[in-house]
């Protein structure tokens, strides 16, 4: 999902979390913290959009099914 729907996002994620690595590597251990956590809101923003966008798209789906349904309906009755 988040790949497909929020690549940049989750771009972000993995580089503040490869930043948080380096941290630590050189014991800089609040700097780590603080990426870590960043991290973990942009992978969290990431699975929002995605799920915001998988709901738009069903949304959209379900709106092109019931004018789908619509026409026949309107088709059938008409043609009686």
């Amino acid at each position: 999902g988040a790949r497909e729907y929020a690549p940049i996002e989750l771009r972000k994620a993995r580089e503040k979390k490869e930043a948080a690595d380096a941290a630590m590597a050189d014991e800089k251990y609040s700097r780590a913290h603080r990426l870590t956590q960043e991290a973990n809101v942009d992978a969290d923003l990431a699975r929002a959009m995605a799920d915001v966008e998988k709901s738009r798209l069903a949304l959209q789906e379900a709106k092109d099914n019931i004018e789908m349904i619509r026409t026949e309906a309107t088709r059938t009755s008409t043609s009686k």
